[in-house]
C-alpha cells in the first residue's frame, strides 16, 4: 500500500461525439508514474467509478442592435459600430445550434438620437452556453447621417365640423413647425406649394363662444417619411351666427 502515489482512470475520448456517462477501472501508480499490481491482500471501496464526459461545442456568435426607424430616420442613416463585434462561447451542441446567427443586444430608437449615441449593454447568454472570450458588455455606437432639421412655416388651417349655428375664423395666421428628415426629402418638401403641410382643427365638439386655443392636427400627406409634430396649438374665433330675420306678416 505504501507503495501507491495515487489512483487515476483512464478513458480515450478521441470518438466521443456527445456528452456520455461512462464507467471506467481505476489504476494505481507509483510515484514514478508506473502501474502497480495489488496483491490478493489488499482492496479497495470502489474499483470502478461512473464519469459523466461532457462534450461542448464552440462558435462565433455574432452581436447586433435591432434599428426602429422614426423621427425622420431611417436604418440606412444609422451607422453602428459594435465592440467586440463577436464573441466565442461555449456550449453543450443543442445549445450552441439553437443559437441565432446574430445575438440581438437590444432595440434602439433612432427617433431618440439627435445625432449620436454610445450604450454598453450586458451580455446576457442563453442558458447553457457561456462566453469563452471573456466579455461581459459590448458597446454600441449610432452616428446618424444624411439628415437634416428645418423650421417649416405652415399657413393653411382647415376648420371643419363647426357646430351649427356657428361662425368660426383662424386667428392664427401661420405655425411654424420642426421637420426632420433625410436632406433630399427636406428639400423636396421645402420646394412642395405649401410646403405640403396642412392643420385640421375639429370644431364638433366645441360651443365656446370668443376666441380660444384649440388644438390642430398637423396632415403629413405628401412626406410621410419626414418627421412631424403631430399636433399644434391654433387661435380661433367663435361667435353665434346672426338669427335670420323674420318676414312681415
Amino acid at each position: 500500500v505504501e507503495q501507491i502515489a495515487k489512483a487515476v482512470v483512464t478513458y480515450d475520448v478521441s470518438d466521443l461525439k456527445q456528452t456520455e456517462l461512462v464507467t471506467v477501472p481505476v489504476t494505481f501508480l507509483d510515484e514514478a508514474g508506473e502501474e502497480l499490481e495489488l496483491s490478493e491482500y489488499t482492496t479497495v471501496n470502489a474499483s470502478n467509478v461512473n464519469l459523466t464526459l461532457p462534450v461542448l461545442s464552440t462558435r462565433k456568435l455574432e452581436l447586433g442592435v435591432r434599428l426602429l426607424a422614426g423621427g425622420g430616420v431611417k436604418e440606412e442613416n444609422a451607422k453602428v459600430t459594435i465592440e467586440p463585434e463577436a464573441i466565442q462561447v461555449k456550449g453543450s451542441r443543442e445549445a450552441i445550434e439553437a443559437l441565432e446567427d446574430v445575438m440581438i443586444l437590444g432595440d434602439v430608437d433612432l427617433s431618440a438620437i439627435s445625432d449620436h449615441l454610445e450604450h454598453t449593454y450586458n451580455l446576457v447568454l442563453p442558458t447553457g452556453v457561456s462566453s469563452i472570450s471573456g466579455e461581459t458588455t459590448a458597446t454600441v455606437k449610432i452616428t446618424i447621417t444624411g439628415v437634416s432639421s428645418s423650421n417649416i412655416s405652415i399657413s393653411d388651417i382647415r376648420l371643419i365640423n363647426i357646430p351649427e349655428g356657428f361662425e368660426a375664423q383662424a386667428l392664427t395666421g401661420t405655425v411654424k413647425v420642426r421637420v426632420r428628415g433625410s436632406t433630399e426629402e427636406i428639400r423636396e418638401l421645402q420646394q412642395a406649394r405649401n410646403n405640403g403641410l396642412y392643420i385640421v382643427v375639429d370644431l364638433s365638439e366645441e360651443d365656446r363662444l370668443g376666441a380660444f386655443t384649440v388644438t390642430g392636427n398637423i396632415v403629413n400627406e405628401e412626406h410621410p417619411a419626414v418627421s412631424v409634430a403631430d399636433t399644434v396649438e391654433i387661435s380661433i374665433n367663435m361667435s353665434a351666427n346672426a338669427p335670420e330675420p323674420t318676414p312681415e306678416d
